[in-house]
């Protein structure tokens, strides 16, 4: 397939949407990606807006992940955020469209515990 050759370079904007069944609406800045082959960067700076909902917190990744493969969906760090330094987020890539937050790798956040928290985050997976 051409577009899962390395020569196959793509870069631009996503839109961070909730993936959570919540209907929220974040702030988004610094929302890129880059495509290269299969191989995605996604990055994203993310401002959760007030709520109790206690869906799972996830988001929209760019483009749909290969959750057939061993090891492709890996997701990433969260290199900032406010909701507790003493804390380490990860982005974890939840399935083929969705990325979750899990708190020292463990604990999958919800909206209510992401509430009016700032996330900034890059993914790494393979797309289909």
């Amino acid at each position: 397939v051409g577009a899962n050759k390395l020569d196959d370079y793509e870069e631009g904007t996503w839109n961070a949407t909730d993936a959570s069944g919540a209907g929220l609406t974040f702030t988004i800045n610094h929302n890129r990606y880059t495509k290269i082959g299969r191989l995605v960067m996604a990055h994203v700076r993310c401002q959760w807006p007030t709520t109790s909902n206690t869906n799972l917190a996830r988001l929209y990744i760019p483009f749909t992940a290969d959750v057939n493969s061993n090891n492709s969906t890996t997701g990433g760090v969260v290199t900032e955020q406010s909701y507790d330094s003493s804390v380490t987020l990860t982005a974890s890539i939840n399935d083929a469209t969705r990325v979750l937050f899990r708190s020292n790798g463990v604990t999958a956040l919800t909206n209510a515990q992401l509430s009016g928290k700032l996330l900034r985050f890059t993914i790494t997976y393979n797309a289909t």
